[in-house]
């Protein structure tokens, strides 16, 4: 190789190099822009224990039934209300009713009321994703719920003294295309009763447009450690 050709060749070289140069900032934006996507249109729901549901969306937190007051969300809403508590937990959807928050839509229904506690199921609309939280399987009566719409993501009670019948009666109605057992130590009565497919794991993670509508199929979460 003469001079010419080691010139030649070192300035291929160089040029290769402003382009790598150049088109490094464009690859690490693009990205940092893929994980900002995934993480603003991703849900990932996880299992806490003892009724604890964590949902994640964006950089929204929303806790359900979670066991320590203490817990850090961004919302936070409960089934079932002592009434004769002395106060309304400060910063918590404890009852009946309408609200918004952080544009979280959450529609309360009473779905269940003894001497001593109101159990209030939800409707949470949050980015056109349709959740629904029932609080109360023994006194499911659709007459309380209204017009709710299609449910994505459904969440029953399967502490062993659940109606299971009347869940699964409740699932046929509405065909929502996940359900998530909650306290569960086994919902194989539930598996059966709806005869549709099951899957484990420690997390569910998904879009909107992973949905299918009237596919029902259960996702039993693992506990977190």
């Amino acid at each position: 190789m003469d001079y010419t050709d080691i010139h030649a060749f070192l300035a291929r070289v160089d040029t290769v190099g402003s382009r790598f140069y150049f088109l490094l900032p464009i690859f690490v934006f693009s990205t940092i822009l893929t994980g900002v996507v995934w993480v603003f249109t991703t849900m990932v729901i996880t299992y806490a224990g003892e009724g604890y549901v964590r949902i994640q969306h964006g950089d929204i937190t929303l806790g359900v039934n979670p066991v320590s007051a203490r817990t850090k969300t961004s919302l936070t809403l409960r089934t079932a209300f002592d009434v004769d508590a002395d106060s309304m937990p400060d910063g918590e959807i404890v009852c009946p009713g309408e609200y918004e928050i952080s544009d979280v839509e959450v529609l309360g229904f009473a779905t269940g009321v003894s001497d001593s506690t109101i159990s209030t199921s939800y409707l949470i609309i949050w980015d056109d994703i349709r959740l629904f939280f029932l609080a109360d399987s023994a006194q499911i009566d659709m007459s309380q719920l209204g017009d709710i719409g299609h449910i994505d993501v459904l969440f029953v009670p399967s502490d062993g003294a659940y109606d299971v019948s009347g869940i699964v009666k409740f699932v046929r109605q509405i065909h929502p295309a996940i359900v998530i057992p909650v306290y569960q130590k086994s919902c194989a009565d539930l598996v059966r009763g709806l005869g549709v497919e099951s899957s484990r794991s420690d997390k569910f993670v998904f879009k909107k447009k992973d949905l299918i509508s009237g596919a029902s199929r259960i996702v039993e979460l693992e506990a977190l450690k």
